[in-house]
């Protein structure tokens, strides 16, 4: 059994520049040059075994990074060891042959891996008109969803899956007294039915801000991590797990969590409702906005305080205006006014559609 001081040490040494002989260098390089799926004939030499020695190092080192998470360590090692697990999965799927049975696999964990490595944006990315064709199971498909932030489609994913007939259990059981099927094959339509099964009870926390819709998820998911383990599902396995720290530290960040419950001092009896009304409003975007980004903790902890003076200088497209609108529904629960000014024209026309999208309700 290791120690969180075990994997600690193993952590800093499977992280620190210039690895296996800089192996995640080697692997970036030759993604980037691949073309048609194919090295150029003058590409260097990356070594024979690169591609096994990206899986190995990117699953050990995810493995550790979620073994020292659920430990209830969400540290910078943590966080580096997921974005070292992502790099190696990346430089395996990048500009690769799209016949490749673990593509989609793999595609999938490099994002939740992003996602939990604070970089929710590059994660998003990896997934680009949810690439059509990409080679993934039901479970997969609905964590790709839920990265894109498309709830929309993961409602209906997840809601055609679990109300097929031939993914019910009497449908399965049938087929097994029948011989139809064998147990490796019904085992993963229970995982897939697992999975999509939680996802829908997460997407209805987000929804409602009920925090014991998110444990009967975490539940379900925890029973089919034990489940696959005991059956030797690998694969779905890691789905299972992965699924299972993305949406805890998705509710972690979750303007749920993170907007205070009370209204400021001398706040509106009204103001849980303006609460409701934004979450909302945020919720039911094509591309749902639930959560907070890394650079926005700091700021939006203090744009509750009513008292507060705050300047917010972050690069363009980090979350000030996310930042704006929670200091304006303070405010407005006060009743009190918000001015907001803005150097250009086109800029104030824009900003007028950010707050009128936000505020209309």
């Amino acid at each position: 059994m290791e120690t969180i001081e075990d994997l600690r040490g193993f952590l800093a040494d499977m992280t620190r520049e210039g690895i296996r002989g800089q192996l995640l260098d080697r692997g970036t390089a030759r993604a980037i040059m691949r073309q048609a799926r194919e090295l150029p004939a003058d590409a260097p030499p990356f070594g024979i075994t690169i591609e096994t020695d990206l899986a190995e190092y990117g699953f050990s080192v995810l493995r550790a990074g979620l073994a020292l998470r659920e430990a209830g360590e969400h540290s910078e090692l943590s966080q580096r060891a997921f974005e070292r697990a992502a790099n190696a999965f990346e430089s395996l799927v990048r500009n690769a042959s799209p016949e490749a049975v673990e593509r989609g696999f793999y595609r999938t964990i490099a994002g939740v891996a992003y996602h939990l490595a604070g970089f929710s944006a590059i994660a998003y990315s990896l997934f680009g008109q949810h690439i059509a064709g990409l080679n993934v199971t039901p479970a997969e498909d609905a964590l790709i969803l839920l990265i894109l932030r498309d709830l929309e489609a993961l409602r209906e994913h997840t809601r055609t899956w679990l109300r097929d007939e031939a993914n019910g259990d009497q449908t399965l059981v049938a087929l097994l007294e029948a011989d139809e099927i064998d147990a490796d094959d019904a085992l993963a339509v229970i995982l897939n039915s697992n999975v999509c099964r939680a996802l829908a009870y997460f997407d209805f926390a987000l929804q409602t801000g009920e925090a014991e819709l998110l444990d009967a998820a975490k539940a379900l998911l925890a029973g089919g991590i034990r489940l696959a383990a005991d059956a030797g599902a690998v694969s779905l396995w890691w789905i299972t797990r992965l699924c299972l720290n993305m949406i805890d530290d998705l509710w972690a960040h979750s303007l749920h969590v993170n907007l205070p419950t009370e209204p400021p001092a001398g706040g509106a009896e009204n103001y849980s409702e303006l609460r409701r009304m934004f979450l909302a409003s945020l919720y039911a975007r094509r591309n749902a906005e639930v959560e907070l980004w890394p650079s926005q903790f700091e700021a939006a902890g203090r744009s509750s305080d009513l008292s507060d003076d705050l300047v917010v200088a972050l690069p363009t497209s980090a979350g000030k205006t996310r930042i704006a609108e929670m200091a304006a529904l303070m405010t407005l629960s006060v009743e009190k006014r918000v001015l907001i000014v803005t150097p250009l024209r086109a800029l104030s026309a824009q900003t007028e559609r950010s707050f009128r999208r936000t505020f209309g309700p």
